[in-house]
């Protein structure tokens, strides 16, 4: 196949899968945002057709990778190509099985609610009953309430896990986590090193901030931090500092106004009619941002019911990662209109997200009521909910590595070894139940979560570079650098490279260490 045909076969895959694209990621979110089966029907039929499309591009993306004269633009959409393949493998029976299961799994999470004395809960409504009950036995209740989902789909996740790791096999992997590695341009040895030195460097302080924490939670309950059980913390699973300032207010409706004169200087004004917020029967209690187009129809989709701080990290993480969406540079070809690696996109979010906790910010935008005014909020506090956080994530890395090296082994029994040796939280006295299955990403974004893992050392690495070079994150500059230079290549670049030519090297720990240390 000679060049110029070759070039004309590159720009025919970009159109078609332009063209299937959009219609599955509307099915997506209308099947998300309504709880319809009927979006969900859709939903399978859609993504089905676009994977059948993908998937009969190999042989022209292999015969195109082996020739030469195309230009390293066109080298790199293939690339791409064959690594998005990668995930489907070439068993039409085995993608319609893995298809049928993961949106019967996704359909239940998304629906899914607590049930407890004849009442439906949703996350939101356990968090606060985590946050302000203080029996130990009702708080036990809740807390199993809410577990019940993994032992709901535990069973089906672990089919989906098996049938995952066949399509690796089939091409040649061990297991779909290092599929999946590799697809995104990543080593186990690169990831296992992050967390290696993460540990080495915040354990003590980790473990400070832990004991700081068992100890005021013991002293709430009246108990002896041996007793400390894990309905015992604010959340279902340990992911965060709880807030210790209660005099803070967040109204999402009286705030939306004050959050658009900044919106409009990232240039993410658009938005303000695409926001879905608020909890309602139904409706998946996932918090996302999804590019329906890889251009401007970026939609946000939130579960804000809580009157806390926790409400507007979560909306700016979405925001944040809107940002990236929308700084995407529109004349690339839409096989490399994305980002770079999803950790990337973490990395802004997360950035955007730690601007809820910036005292500076807040007054700044009237986002704080009037008793916080008074009060800084000290970086100290939110070095241990980063750091809580992140050991949480370390955990779960960990244990979803287990997951797909031996989905027939003691799953329970691993978790709670995890939990208790980076977590450091004991595991109850029935231990021996699903509680890994009720993590949703596990079921629908595989091998996702060590995103986040790199995210926050990218988003401190960032971090520093803008403050070395703008003296803060969210100047006119700052953000303009940010979309010049990390976002708006888009997947014309590795991450490898458009990170350290951004921030002058490789993707380092050091700087999340550096910001997360407890003196």
């Amino acid at each position: 196949m000679g060049k110029s045909k070759f070039v004309m076969e590159i720009e025919h895959f970009n159109k078609a899968l332009h063209q299937a694209y959009p219609p599955m990621m509307d099915a997506l979110w209308q099947a998300m945002t309504t709880g319809d089966s009927y979006w969900a029907d859709r939903h399978a039929a859609f993504e089905l057709q676009y994977i059948n499309l993908l998937t009969s591009l190999k042989a022209d993306i292999n015969r195109g990778l082996d020739s030469s004269g195309l230009s390293f633009n066109q080298k790199r959409q293939l690339t791409v190509l064959r690594y998005e393949m990668l995930e489907y493998g070439e068993n039409k029976d085995l993608q319609q099985q893995m298809l049928r299961l993961w949106n019967e799994l996704h359909n239940r999470i998304a629906t899914f609610r607590a049930r407890l004395n004849d009442t439906d809960l949703s996350n939101g409504q356990i968090s606060m009953l985590l946050s302000t009950q203080k029996d130990s036995f009702s708080r036990q209740q809740v807390w199993t309430a809410g577990m019940r989902l993994g032992e709901e789909i535990a069973h089906g996740l672990i089919n989906l896990v098996k049938m995952r790791n066949q399509v690796a096999r089939d091409q040649g992997f061990d297991n779909y986590f290092l599929m999946k590695l590799h697809s995104q341009e990543i080593t186990m040895e690169e990831l296992e090193t992050s967390i290696a030195h993460l540990r080495n460097g915040l354990d003590a302080s980790y473990r400070k901030v832990k004991e700081e924490l068992d100890c005021d939670r013991a002293s709430l309950f009246g108990i002896s931090v041996t007793c400390l059980q894990p309905w015992h913390y604010h959340m279902l699973l340990l992911q965060g500092y709880p807030v210790r300032y209660s005099s803070y207010y967040f109204d999402i409706k009286a705030s939306i106004p004050k959050l658009a004169q900044w919106l409009q200087k990232t240039d993410l004004g658009f938005l303000l009619s695409q926001m879905d917020l608020s909890e309602r029967s139904g409706k998946d209690q996932a918090n996302c941002c999804l590019n329906i187009n890889r251009s401007k129809d970026i939609r946000l989709m939130c579960n804000l019911s809580a009157d806390n701080i926790s409400g507007l990290g979560i909306l700016m993480h979405e925001l944040g990662h809107a940002f990236y969406e929308s700084g995407l540079d529109e004349s690339l070809p839409f096989i490399l209109r994305q980002p770079a690696h999803p950790f990337l996109s973490e990395a802004v979010a997360l950035l955007f997200e730690r601007l809820s906790i910036n005292h500076k910010w807040l007054k700044e935008l009237g986002l704080a009521g009037y008793p916080l005014m008074g009060e800084p909020i000290w970086e100290e506090e939110l070095r241990k909910h980063l750091l809580i956080r992140l050991y949480s994530t370390i955990a779960l890395v960990r244990f979803e590595k287990e997951l797909y090296s031996n989905p027939t082994g003691h799953l329970n029994d691993i978790w709670w070894s995890i939990v208790e040796e980076v977590q450091c939280i004991q595991r109850p006295n029935n231990w021996d139940m699903p509680c890994w299955a009720a993590k949703a990403h596990l079921t629908t974004l595989p091998v996702y979560y060590y995103n986040y893992l790199f995210g926050e050392m990218a988003a401190s690495q960032i971090r520093h570079t803008l403050r070395s070079q703008f003296h803060a994150e969210f100047t006119d500059q700052s953000l303009q650098w940010l979309r010049n230079r990390l976002i708006k290549p888009g997947s014309s670049q590795s991450w490898y490279t458009l990170l350290k030519d951004s921030t002058g090297m490789p993707l380092k720990a050091s700087y999340l260490i550096e910001d997360l240390k407890m003196e």
